[in-house]
This record gives C-alpha cells, sequence and structure tokens, in this order.
C-alpha cells in the first residue's frame, strides 16, 4: 500500500495533476468569457482547436518532438473519439451558454457516479469501497440540491438542463473511450500523438457543426466582436486550450478514468472562485453550497485498484482475446508435441521390426 502511494505521489503524477487543474480551471471562464463576447462556440473552438494543431505542426518541424503521422488502424480507432469530443466541445460550449458556469461544474460532478461502473465493466477495475460509494451517494444528493436551488430548474423544469445533460453523457464516454485509446493505441510520442490526431480528426467535423448550427449566418448578420476585450478573451482561451490540449492526455496517462474525472470537478473549485470574482453572472449562495458539498464528497472517493490478472481483461476485450490466444497456441504446442512423440515411437517401432 506504501509502495501505491508513493507512485500515486510521484513527481511525475503530482505535475501532471496540478498542471491539468490550473489550466482545466482557467478553461472554463476563459471560454465563458469569450463565448459572451462572441456566441458562437463551435467557431470558437474550431480557432482554440486550430492554434492546438499548429502549435504540434511547429513542434514537429522544429525537432522538439517526434510527433506521430497518421495511419488508418490508428485514425480508425480514434474515430468514435473524436465525435464524441466534438460532442463534449460544442455541448460544453452551449452549456455555458444557457446556463452558468456553477451548473456545468456541478452536472459533470455527476459524471464519476456513471464512469466507476464503466471502470469496473471495462477497465479492469474492482467495485469501489463502502467509502466511496458513500461519496459517489453524496455527489448524487448533491446535484438534485443544487437543482432544486436553481431559478432555471425552477422556471423550466429538467428542459432547463437539456445541453447540460448531452455534455455530461459525452464526457462519460470521452473519458472512458479515451482511457482505453492511452491503453491500447501505441505512439512514439505519447501524449502530442494522441493531441494531434483528436484535433485533427476533430477540427473538419466542428466546422461542420459550426454551419449545421447556423452560427454562420450570425456572423454573417452580425459580424465578428473584434474589439480588445473579445480579442484578449479568444487569445486567452486559445493559448490555454494548447496547454490543456497536453494536460488532458498526459494526466489521463497518468491515473485510472475515475480519477481523472474526479480531477476535473475538483479543479472547478477554482473556477467557481473566478466566476464569481469577475462579475454577477453565478448561482445562487445555496446552489454554491451544494456545489461545496459535492466537491467534498469527491474528496472522500478513493479509486477502486485494479482486479487480478485473470479477471482484469473484460469480456471479449482485446486483453482477453489476446490471453486466448496464448493459452490455445500453448495447447495447440502441447498436441503437436505428443504427436510427434507418437510419431517417433511408431518410427522406433517399425525400425524395430524391419530388424
Amino acid at each position: 500500500m506504501a509502495d501505491a502511494e508513493e507512485k500515486t505521489m510521484s513527481s511525475p503524477v503530482l505535475f501532471s495533476v496540478v498542471f491539468y487543474t490550473c489550466c482545466s480551471s482557467v478553461m472554463l471562464v476563459a471560454n465563458k468569457v469569450a463565448l459572451h463576447y462572441n456566441p458562437v462556440p463551435a467557431f470558437v473552438f474550431c480557432a482554440q482547436v486550430a492554434c492546438t494543431v499548429g502549435y504540434i505542426f511547429v513542434l514537429r518541424a522544429g525537432g522538439f518532438s517526434e510527433v506521430d503521422t497518421f495511419d488508418w488502424p490508428r485514425v480508425k480507432v480514434f474515430l468514435p473519439y473524436t465525435v464524441s469530443f466534438v460532442l463534449v466541445l460544442y455541448s460544453n460550449g452551449r452549456a455555458i451558454q444557457h446556463s452558468n458556469v456553477e451548473t456545468v461544474i456541478v452536472f459533470r460532478a455527476g459524471t464519476p457516479i456513471i464512469v466507476s461502473a464503466l471502470d469496473y465493466f471495462l477497465l479492469g477495475r474492482e467495485m469501489p469501497s463502502m467509502r466511496s460509494i458513500g461519496a459517489l451517494i453524496g455527489m448524487g444528493v448533491s446535484v438534485v440540491g443544487y437543482a432544486l436551488c436553481d431559478s432555471e430548474f425552477a422556471l423550466n423544469g429538467i428542459g432547463a438542463y437539456g445541453w447540460v445533460t448531452l455534455y455530461v453523457l459525452s464526457v462519460v464516454f470521452e473519458t472512458t473511450y479515451g482511457k482505453k485509446l492511452c491503453q491500447g493505441v501505441k505512439f512514439n510520442a505519447p501524449v502530442w500523438g494522441q493531441v494531434m490526431y483528436c484535433n485533427s480528426l476533430g477540427l473538419l467535423p466542428l466546422i461542420g457543426v459550426g454551419f449545421i448550427s447556423g452560427e454562420h449566418k450570425y456572423l454573417e448578420a452580425k459580424g465578428a466582436n473584434i474589439g480588445t476585450p473579445a480579442l484578449t478573451s479568444l487569445f486567452l482561451s486559445c493559448i490555454v486550450g494548447v496547454g490543456i490540449a497536453w494536460a488532458v492526455w498526459n494526466c489521463r496517462n497518468q491515473v485510472s478514468a475515475t480519477t481523472f474525472t474526479l480531477i476535473g470537478v475538483v479543479c472547478k473549485l477554482i473556477s467557481v472562485m473566478l466566476n464569481v470574482a469577475i462579475w454577477d453572472k453565478h448561482a445562487s449562495a445555496a446552489g454554491i453550497a451544494w456545489l461545496f458539498v459535492c466537491l467534498l464528497c469527491s474528496s472522500a472517493y478513493r479509486q477502486a485498484p485494479l482486479r487480478a490478472d485473470k479477471d482484469a481483461a473484460p469480456k471479449g476485450s482485446v486483453e482477453e482475446g489476446t490471453k486466448d490466444r496464448a493459452e490455445m497456441a500453448e495447447v495447440v504446442g502441447q498436441e503437436e508435441e505428443e504427436d510427434s512423440l507418437i510419431e517417433q515411437s511408431m518410427t522406433a517401432k517399425k525400425s524395430t521390426a524391419n530388424q
């Protein structure tokens, strides 16, 4: 146990968690401000994704990172993740537009409840302990308590949370499937390679979403806001976007899917403080209190350990298939060896008879 804790608190893991926390905390508020000046989330996120891809090309051209080239086997694996990546970005932007930051945070806080189950069925971990189950129940109660204090919920009912719900479901799929990508797809540059695939493949679909949702018509009618505050907020969001693109995959490679989700929830505490500090577009005091309860519950959660090797690979997974093939090969090898011995014995008998 001591060795595991020491490994968990090693410098690379600690740095990845801290860096991701800083980027994620600023990102949500930066997006809120950028979308306040230009309410076209698909095109705002296109600018961030394009900056990230451009930065990676500079790294590769300068020889600073051995970023992988594209090949169909890896592209094929990344396509489902690309869909969820685009959905997460767009639904997050719409949720920020139609709700306050605290609503997005508290709903995302419910994702560990789902991800912990997927962690067990898909990623080879045990079920959470009783303490962790209690923490997950506390998170669920906090989400309900927040909703009851939310004026938008009182006014529009569950319909007020349409975009937030889509965002949560997309995050769950992205987090779980993203972890499986880290385990199953090999890159020369494990972090930047994943970032390159994710952002490059997601850029064109994101542009398509912008046109389908009619954002180009808004820009044609009203034009883009190019004032100093608007450009500054967009530039800041692009810079932080490059940082979080690396931080997401680096942190995801270091921790389990559930822990990764919980880190994303806990770091939003800084987002709440920033959001309250810069303007009055935030939740009520009671809603923020429920949000703090949710974050306290998340801090009490402990990730479940990996199951034994014989149970770790879910049924039908690549790992299980590899294990089955190895066992089959071993059986076939034994049968071939037995056949060889029988043949040698029969040859020896024939030789003796001929003599």
